[in-house]
């Protein structure tokens, strides 16, 4: 299913031109063309999908995957320091193009890519619990695959 206003479904059909990467059935991995670092790469199931809250299992495992095979070419060739694996949902959240998609953003020792630093402190158990007791209760009602 395509998005014809959606660039990432262009991309997909070979419509926009990309520096492609990786590609099957269900999946495809191209060069960011505003990259953060050398080697970051976007990977996107061929199928649109906004985010991850309408994509299937199914769907999500094929990208999973490639991610997965992507990452270990990009360490063994590019050989970066180490990776980040970085998906973003809906526009609070940064999401910028409306069809899912994970960026692998190698990182390299000694140069500083997010210059943000969020204090964390440690949350009560009891706050835990209020915050994931109806979360817990709705996975449990979940069926779960095999």
């Amino acid at each position: 299913m395509e998005n014809n206003e959606c660039i990432f479904c262009q991309i997909a059909v070979k419509k926009r031109d990309a520096v492609i990467i990786y590609e099957d059935e269900h999946t495809m991995a191209f060069a960011d063309l505003y990259p953060l670092m050398r080697g970051h790469t976007l990977v996107i199931p061929r199928r649109h999908f906004t985010n991850i809250y309408e994509i299937d299992e199914e769907s999500a495992a094929d990208l999973f995957k490639t991610v997965v095979k992507v990452s270990k070419v990009i360490k063994e060739i590019l050989k970066p320091d180490g990776l980040n694996i970085h998906q973003t949902n809906e526009r609070a959240a940064g999401q910028e193009v409306f069809h899912i998609h994970i960026h692998i953003i190698p990182r390299y020792s000694g140069i500083q890519l997010f210059k943000f630093h969020i204090e964390r402190r440690q949350a009560k158990r009891e706050d835990l619990i209020s915050t994931f007791d109806p979360v817990i209760r709705r996975l449990k009602g979940m069926t779960v695959l095999p």
